[in-house]
């Protein structure tokens, strides 16, 4: 199971699974879930508060690949694949509820807005900018 995780999430890349492994991987994992999880009660201060915590990690690129792969879990849930289709499979009963939520209904859409925003700090835009609007767009209606 742990292993399947690992493949999926880092798309065939083994330096990408070899940093899953890590404890801080779940930690990111399980914060972006609970960002997903309450993103709609957030206020302007909130979203900001956010945006800062998503800004202070260590590896920006790890960080929007795994919110990539959330969002696309939640957006096949939303269409009724079954849970073991998943890449976070293992957060499948977590991640449904979002799937019925505003959010599942924008959730490829966001999905795509966290691949640019990978591109986007690649390209050296401002990190607390980029998580910014990332956060906003999580929590639109």
């Amino acid at each position: 199971e742990e292993a399947s995780l690992r493949a999926a999430v880092a798309g065939g890349s083994l330096g990408a699974a070899v940093q899953l492994a890590s404890e801080d991987y779940r930690a990111t994992r399980e914060a972006l879930v609970g960002l997903l999880e309450r993103v709609d009660g957030l206020d302007a201060l909130g979203r900001m508060e956010a945006a800062e915590a998503l800004e202070e990690t260590d590896d920006a690129a790890l960080l929007l690949t795994t919110l990539r792969s959330l969002l696309r879990d939640v957006a096949a849930l939303r269409a009724g694949a079954p849970a073991s289709t998943l890449v976070n499979v293992d957060l499948a009963e977590r991640l449904r509820p979002l799937g019925e939520s505003p959010l599942g209904a924008r959730a490829l859409r966001l999905a795509e807005d966290a691949a640019h925003a990978r591109s986007a700090l690649r390209g050296f835009a401002s990190r607390l900018l980029t998580f910014d609007v990332l956060v906003d767009a999580l929590a639109r209606d």
